[in-house]
């Protein structure tokens, strides 16, 4: 849990230099959090940021404007699941983009993907409108949870193939998701822009502004990105939202925990012990301190010192 710093009527630090404000702020708001993926996201300050996260993620994609729509789509009828989504634009040749945070794990989630994915579909169609009106519909999705629990990448982009030539023939929907659980690489192995994506989303809310500025490296965009985690770039209400957002989310991590010590998830706290232990020797072996290490991971200072 971030603890706020005391509000001011407008903005934080409202009389502090912008490079005095990034540079003394050691920890971050958390990206994976509603409210703050929304602001790096969702707003057209911020539109830059989501224009390179897309044409980093999507394969020969060459966005160069978007526009944000209503992310709310809409029931045909009362009786139909309304369905909401993170961020929703579209680019300057009309393709639409469905961008998600998922940090709960849900059943079906990748169902609900593709109900989302067809509802912007169907909604571009009206009466007196021919098919070929229709643009192609990108899911991208950044999930604190395994999807694909088969698959070892991190990083998977699912298209429809033909199953004898394997041609994309088909080629309106693309769906893309980013398994943070599966994201273990050290700092000196991010070779991609969607590695430093990764690292980004996983630990932004664990470490601080200068060790994570050391990762990234040279990729502005991150780094900017990094920038707009800092309070002052929040509004009064905007910080509300993201604590309240964030006890929730403290909340239901509480009860998953319960119900690990029930006995109701045999396993899994094994798996994610290794996962931890994974990642400590990971951070360990590329000079990150034991404090940071253990933020990231929840492990003590003396169970990382003997991995």
């Amino acid at each position: 849990m971030i603890k706020l710093f005391q509000y001011t009527s407008r903005r934080v630090f409202p009389c502090v230099n912008q490079s005095a404000r990034y540079s003394s702020l050691g920890k971050l708001l958390n990206p994976k959090n509603d409210i703050a993926f929304k602001h790096l996201f969702g707003i057209d300050k911020n539109k830059e940021l989501l224009i390179h996260f897309i044409n980093d993620v999507i394969p020969g994609k060459n966005v160069k404007d978007i526009s944000f729509l209503k992310p709310s789509l809409d029931p045909d009828v009362l009786w139909r699941k309304e369905s909401i989504v993170d961020v929703l634009c579209e680019d300057h040749n009309g393709s639409k983009y469905i961008v998600e945070m998922q940090v709960q794990k849900q059943p079906g989630f990748h169902k609900r993907a593709q109900y989302y994915a067809s509802k912007t579909y169907s909604s571009q169609l009206v009466v007196g409108n021919d098919y070929d009106v229709l643009n192609e519909v990108i899911f991208i999705a950044i999930t604190d949870f395994v999807m694909f629990p088969k698959k070892e990448s991190y990083f998977s982009n699912h298209v429809t193939l033909d199953k004898e030539t394997f041609e994309n023939d088909l080629i309106d929907f693309s769906f893309t998701f980013i398994e943070l659980p599966k994201f273990n690489k050290r700092k000196e192995d991010l070779l991609t822009n969607i590695d430093k994506w990764a690292f980004f989303f996983k630990y932004t809310d664990k470490m601080s502004a200068e060790e994570l500025k050391s990762v990234i490296g040279g990729y502005e965009v991150v780094r900017k990105a990094l920038e707009q985690l800092t309070q002052f770039h929040f509004t009064e209400a905007e910080l509300i939202a993201y604590e309240a957002e964030a006890k929730v989310l403290m909340h239901n991590g509480a009860g998953r925990l319960q119900i690990f010590r029930d006995g109701k998830a045999e396993g899994i706290v094994e798996g994610e012990a290794k996962a931890k232990a994974e990642v400590a020797k990971n951070l360990k072996s590329s000079g990150f301190s034991l404090d940071s290490i253990s933020k990231a991971t929840g492990l003590t200072e003396d169970e990382i010192k003997e991995l």
